[in-house]
């Protein structure tokens, strides 16, 4: 039989769980739906690209690496937009030519899927607690 101070340690972690999964799914949808916002694809051409050394850390196995930075331009009704890429893996060289998703009403504005990213992650820290919860409370 289960303590009462046990069982509602359980059921804490649990409804952790259930509002990581809830709130998961909100930003998800939220994403979706955003998605709506962003209906025309154009081409970016790469114009300067940044390079940056990440040296590892004391320890990690993995070697030195680089991580790139793209700035580039796109046209939309003949007029100029700039777009910076993150610092990714990815090796960039100039001319090199990136899809975009922007709002045709407002082309400045590029979908960057912030939303689905977070939500994403709540849900998989929502999982990595149930199983620390299963495995803390199995009999």
């Amino acid at each position: 039989m289960i303590n009462m101070k046990k069982k509602s340690g359980m059921l804490f972690s649990l409804a952790i769980v259930v509002l990581l999964f809830v709130f998961g799914v909100y930003f998800i949808l939220l994403q979706v739906k955003e998605n709506n916002n962003y209906d025309m694809k154009v081409n970016a051409v790469v114009k300067k690209v940044e390079r940056k050394l990440y040296k590892r850390k004391s320890g990690e196995r993995n070697k030195d690496k680089y991580k790139y930075k793209a700035t580039c331009e796109y046209v939309v009704n003949e007029k100029k937009y700039t777009y910076e890429t993150d610092w990714l893996e990815h090796e960039y060289n100039e001319g090199d030519t990136i899809v975009v998703k922007v709002n045709s009403e407002d082309p400045e504005k590029r979908n960057e899927y912030g939303k689905g990213t977070i939500g994403a992650f709540a849900i998989f820290i929502g999982l990595f607690q149930l199983k620390f919860t299963l495995r803390k409370y199995r009999h």
